[in-house]
């Protein structure tokens, strides 16, 4: 089985132009100080 993606990127309406793939650093993505964890009250993991 294949599979089939689209991005698409809505932008404001002031933005000039975008950025191509591999403009920018894209990897490693940043880490955040403190981890995902789940929260049964929410229904959701939270920070």
């Amino acid at each position: 089985m294949g599979g089939y993606a689209l991005c698409i990127a809505i932008c404001p309406p002031g933005t000039r132009r975008g950025v191509s793939v591999g403009e920018l650093p894209e990897a490693p993505l940043r880490e955040c100080d403190t981890p995902l964890h789940w929260d049964a009250t929410r229904g959701m993991r939270v920070r």
